[in-house]
């Protein structure tokens, strides 16, 4: 998994506007727009895009983790 935490670390760095260590679903949603202009299987709406953090939020804090978003990460074999 170390590959999905580099990976996982520059999304965060990208996005953790109050740097934190978590990303709420606000900070994390300009990333999912991007995703959405390359990705067809995600939706364009926001119903979509709260099942999508849901999904990450393995502990359902409200918030996605470093070690979250790697393991949703791995867990898809994202790239980028």
């Amino acid at each position: 998994m170390a590959d999905h935490t580099a990976q996982a670390q520059s999304i965060f760095d990208q996005f953790d506007s109050d740097h934190d260590g978590s990303l709420t679903s606000a900070e994390l949603k300009p990333w999912y727009d991007i995703l959405c202009t390359s990705r067809a299987d995600l939706a364009l709406n926001n119903d979509g895009y709260y099942a999508w953090f849901a999904v990450m939020d393995a502990n359902q804090d409200g918030s996605i983790s470093v070690a979250e978003l790697a393991a949703y990460l791995q867990s898809i074999n994202y790239t980028q």
